[in-house]
């Protein structure tokens, strides 16, 4: 199984490198509005984009991980389940553009305003665009991830550069909104055009297939809805309850803790074809994929928790602006909130290599619910520090979950077992920072190494693995390419 975790570590590298510079970009247009343009801005800008993105995903239904799924198994009607998703896909984004306009003026009397009016419906076309992807889902389901990934970099560097001049010259946040819109389309529509062009797709509709996907894809679009609602609502709320210069330090601190989010959408973009795979046939392996996923993520955000506490209002002052350290806590609450996040991520993707998509419902529902309800407790008594912790509470409750579902127990010992050692060099690494705390660049190097130490010490990262990346950096030849399903040149 070692040329499989080969490629997977060189796929999820190519994912990774490609998300942070995503993030790194879209950083950039951030500070850029939060030192130009100030607080008030950015919460503008903030609230569109949380606005669109809640409708955005009805234009998705699930489609995209069902897709990936069928062309990775490798199914003979794969080729027309792509086109047919697509059309389908194109449907439900044409009705998700009538209901992100038709409810504007429902939100807030502020989001009646021309300026907010003409940046939603601007939108529309971002949620359009995304119609073509299930046109790209072989490059995912084959871990041959580089198109995709030179695409969006693309789309992603011409965001940088447009999004700050339009701040520079014009000074308000509809111009860096028009940027974001247009460098999207841009990648979707190419790698859809790629995809085409790899996979050819069969163009016949079919009414049987359409209802096919969308009964089995269901739960995944409902989760997928209430994913995103869970995601956003916060931002809502803030605006509604606080105004946009409060939402503004809320979205400085999510930008900074968002910037981790892209180590479990590489890993899973790699692994989830494997448990796919895997998945009633070779329950060992399944379990093992699923394992050793687990260790990996919880070791990346475990590490980062004591370093975000130290250094995180410093951080926020030297990126964002001096007015923006006050939400210092909120960003420590929310780095905390993203190890539980992890977990919902990968039990997310291996209920669905399972066929248990009703299970991925069930979590993302509870996990929804719970968010709503304590925003609307907490935002109006402890600000956004309340938005904060609503998210970390309900997040936790994804574990607490996995416990009292007989049929997922494993899950949740499978994550507490991921994090019992990490926590421990966590821990050691705090108690360096704490008391060295007048030294913070020494503290912080002796921390680091703490953390890795004690994770070599106490064996949660053992000789193979350190052996395997070493081999990887030192870009040795690996067992061979993946197989592409049959058919698939």
């Amino acid at each position: 199984m070692s040329g499989t975790f080969q490629r997977v570590l060189r796929t999820t590298g190519l994912v990774l490198a490609g998300q942070l510079f995503g993030r790194v970009t879209s950083a950039i247009v951030y500070v850029s509005m939060g030192r130009l343009l100030g607080k008030a801005e950015l919460g503008r800008f903030s609230f569109v984009v949380a606005y669109v993105g809640i409708f955005q995903v009805i234009g998705d239904l699930g489609l995209q991980q069902i897709v990936v799924r069928e062309v990775a198994r490798g199914g003979a009607d794969r080729a027309r389940v792509v086109f047919n998703a697509a059309l389908l896909r194109l449907l439900l984004a044409s009705l998700a553009c009538v209901a992100v306009l038709s409810l504007l003026p429902w939100v807030g009397a502020e989001h009646k305003s021309a300026e907010v009016q003409w940046m939603v419906f601007a939108g529309c076309a971002w949620i359009l665009s995304y119609a073509a992807l299930p046109l790209g889902a072989v490059f995912r389901a084959t871990m041959r991830m580089g198109t995709p990934v030179a695409a969006n970099a693309v789309g992603n560097a011409c965001y940088a550069v447009l999004a700050v001049l339009g701040i520079l010259l014009v000074r308000h946040a509809w111009a860096p909104w028009l940027a974001l819109v247009v460098t999207s389309v841009g990648p979707a529509l190419a790698i859809a055009w790629f995809g085409v062009r790899t996979l050819r797709p069969d163009p016949r509709p079919s009414a049987r297939l359409m209802f096919e996907l969308a009964r089995t894809s269901w739960p995944l679009a409902l989760n997928s809805l209430l994913m995103v609602i869970y995601n956003r609502i916060d931002q809502v709320m803030i605006q509604h309850y606080l105004g946009p210069a409060e939402l503004g330090g809320y979205a400085a601190a999510v930008k900074l803790m968002e910037i981790w989010n892209v180590v479990p959408f590489a890993v899973m973009a790699s692994i989830f074809p494997l448990l796919s795979r895997y998945a009633g046939e070779h329950a060992e392996r399944h379990r093992e994929v699923l394992k050793r996923t687990l260790e990996l993520l919880v070791i990346v955000i475990v590490g980062a928790v004591p370093f975000v506490a130290r250094y995180g209002g410093w951080l926020l002052g030297l990126v964002f602006g001096p007015a923006f350290v006050s939400a210092h806590k909120t960003l420590v609450i929310l780095t905390m909130a993203e190890l539980f996040l992890y977990f919902l991520f990968v039990f997310r993707d291996s209920f669905v290599s399972e066929g248990r998509e009703r299970l991925v419902l069930l979590f993302a529902g509870s996990t929804m619910v719970v968010n709503v309800i304590l925003n609307w407790i907490l935002i109006p008594r402890l600000g956004i520090e309340g938005a904060a912790w609503a998210t970390l509470v309900a997040l936790v409750g994804v574990l607490v979950l996995a416990f009292a579902i007989r049929d997922v127990r494993h899950y949740g010992w499978l994550a507490l077992g991921a994090l019992v050692r990490p926590a421990v060099a966590g821990a050691a690494a705090a108690t360096i920072l704490w008391w060295m705390a007048e030294r913070p660049i020494a503290s912080g190097a002796l921390a680091l190494a703490a953390y890795a130490g004690v994770l070599v010490a106490t064996g949660a990262i053992d000789r193979a693995e350190v052996a395997l990346v070493r081999d990887l950096l030192a870009r040795r030849r690996p067992d061979g390419p993946p197989t592409p399903p049959s058919g698939v040149p």
